[in-house]
């Protein structure tokens, strides 16, 4: 799953993107794992709907007039790196996690 998160976040990369998308505000992020190759996630970036699928079929849309012209824009980005983020914080915590000990078995 790793590989195909990295995959969209370098598909929607550009300069002008990577400059552009610290300015998008996500104000809401459900992220769903539709099974264990499947996540999706939408997100409202600023004001517009952006949704990622990522797994067997990896795309993202946003309903912004740059996705609609150049087929790719910032808020896409945005979400995705966040999905990134937020999957590497998930396997940090599993690897991290605290042992139960004999007393809290009991």
């Amino acid at each position: 799953m790793k590989e195909k998160i990295e995959t969209i976040v370098k598909k929607y990369e550009t300069d002008h993107i990577v400059k552009k998308y610290k300015d998008v505000d996500i104000s809401l992020y459900l992220e769903r794992k539709e099974s264990p190759l499947q996540i999706v996630v939408v997100a409202d970036a600023n004001e517009y709907r952006t949704i990622l699928y990522v797994g067997k079929v990896t795309f993202g849309t946003c309903a912004c007039t740059g996705f609609y012209i150049y087929g790719r824009c910032k808020h896409i980005y945005a979400v995705a790196v966040k999905l990134q983020n937020s999957q590497i914080n998930k396997r940090t915590e599993a690897n991290h996690s605290p042992r139960p000990t004999h007393k809290d078995s009991m």
